[in-house]
């Protein structure tokens, strides 16, 4: 049976990913490239058609202009609904690609809360797309999900949430997530590396032992802090 749903992977390359969000942190550029990487495996196990479409491809001038055109481009390859993800979400799993594949062939919105306001996930079809229902939506702010789910009642669009989960903008994003049970193993692993980076780098003695999660969370908790510096 044909495939009707594909999804999109929405992001920027790690490059552009890594000079567009500063994490001022020592191996950012390993953490966008793990969390992009992660995305494109997720994905790919879900067995769901996928796009990936980035900067150098995405057309338009604002994210809002861009982001509906890249959702365009998968529904004129002949797709009737469309998931569309980025690539800084490293707490999404498969199974919610494949229960949103679910609800959208339903004729269900799907909507994948941010603990930000926004959204990291949305699976809709081509009728409602149509609509013009994701226009003039202020993206990129914490007034995202709320017009949204707005738009969709006074529409009466039968819709449903996911998982909420926190998409990795900034370096307190990162410091919560070390506080979730939630964190992939592969991610937690790359933060022991940074830490060990950053223990050797202390102009100061290096005690015996060092509880992972505490130090994990001193590196990556915001200022002030006493021994950020760059290196």
């Amino acid at each position: 049976m044909p495939h009707t749903t594909a999804i999109l992977v929405f992001a920027r390359s790690v490059r552009a990913e890594q000079l567009h969000k500063k994490l001022d942190r020592p191996g950012e550029q390993a953490i966008h490239r793990f969390l992009y990487q992660q995305t494109l495996n997720c994905v790919k196990a879900s067995g769901i058609p996928f796009y990936p479409i980035d900067e150098s491809q995405q057309k338009g001038t604002t994210f809002g202009e861009r982001f509906n055109n890249a959702i365009r481009q998968v529904f004129d390859l002949g797709y009737s609904n469309v998931i569309a993800v980025g690539a800084d979400c490293p707490q999404r799993t498969t199974q919610d690609l494949l229960h949103s594949r679910q609800l959208v062939e339903r004729g269900v919105f799907c909507l994948g809360p941010d603990t930000h306001g926004g959204v990291h996930l949305i699976g809709i079809s081509k009728n409602f797309f149509e609509t013009g229902i994701l226009d003039t939506i202020t993206w990129n702010t914490a007034l995202v999900l709320p017009p949204l789910i707005n738009r969709l009642s006074k529409a009466g669009v039968a819709y449903q949430t996911i998982s909420t989960y926190t998409d990795i903008n900034h370096n307190g994003d990162l410091h919560n997530l070390l506080k979730s049970t939630s964190i992939h193993h592969s991610l937690w692993q790359i933060l022991k590396q940074l830490l060990f980076r950053f223990i050797k780098k202390l102009p100061i003695r290096k005690p015996s032992f060092i509880r992972s999660s505490f130090s994990l969370q001193l590196l990556f908790r915001g200022p002030p802090a006493l021994f950020f510096f760059a290196w």
